[in-house]
């Protein structure tokens, strides 16, 4: 939700054109924002509100979604008070298995799995369990069973369906794990899903308590997160004041 006339302005421009614009984290850490890394945005829904009783301007509420990473090159600020930027879109890099290229083409035909496993591992130097480490499709199993076992899913094909991409399962996690400003900024700077997953997996399995930021109080199990959407667990919310909260539930 927008109050600042001068921002929503900004957003009437980006709506009358691609209705896309960029984002960075304002918590990033870094003392310049040029070299951050963010991500843009495509507005879904918007639409006007009602002046505000206490504050007695009028709102423009917007609804977006990320799409593509990028990285800051360089800034200014014309001369409505609008700061633009310069970036370079960041690509996501797909890590293929290592043995395609040497494989035994003639035992594709059988077609599951686990013959193409075996067939990958007559040319491994290394117990196998290494290369599935950095299997997309193992990592994703992992992350499953993972959110499985912490109680978040009952079913994985319930009311709130967990990703099977290993790219899209990764930014899920990355945007629904209960974790700091810092780590997901962190995440966003990941160029590939596989490193991705594999960061995140550490995190669940490090992370089992959720306390207070301020006074270090426990406050629930990681079991005790369910959710109250498809979504995921993790919801957004902006308050009338334009302040933007993120909420778990928990038993």
């Amino acid at each position: 939700t927008l109050f600042d006339p001068g921002s929503i302005a900004m957003m009437r421009n980006v709506l009358a054109g691609r209705k896309t614009f960029g984002m960075v984290s304002a918590h990033s850490g870094a003392p310049q924002l040029k070299g951050l890394i963010g991500t843009t945005a495509e507005i879904f829904e918007y639409g006007e509100l009602a002046p505000e009783p206490d504050i007695g301007i009028t709102g423009f509420k917007i609804k977006a979604k990320g799409r593509q990473r990028f990285r800051l090159q360089s800034t200014h600020t014309d001369n409505s008070g609008v700061k633009l930027g310069l970036v370079k879109m960041l690509p996501e890099i797909s890590l293929t298995n290592p043995f395609n290229s040497s494989r035994l083409r003639s035992c594709d035909r059988k077609g599951d799995r686990k013959s193409l496993e075996r067939n990958l591992r007559a040319f491994s130097p290394m117990p196998s369990y290494i290369y599935f480490m950095y299997d997309s499709q193992k990592l994703v199993s992992r992350v499953h069973t993972s959110l499985h076992n912490c109680g978040w899913y009952t079913d994985r094909g319930g009311s709130g369906k967990i990703p099977t991409s290993p790219e899209e399962l990764s930014w899920w996690l990355a945007a629904n794990l209960p974790i700091q400003d810092t780590w997901k900024y962190h995440l966003l700077g990941i160029n590939s899903d596989i490193q991705r997953l594999r960061v995140e997996l550490c995190i669940l399995a490090t992370i089992q308590v959720l306390v207070c930021r301020r006074c270090y109080n426990d406050l629930a199990d990681q079991t005790d997160i369910f959710s109250m959407s498809a979504e995921g667990p993790q919801g957004a919310f902006v308050n009338p004041g334009g302040h933007l909260h993120e909420t778990l539930t928990v038993y």
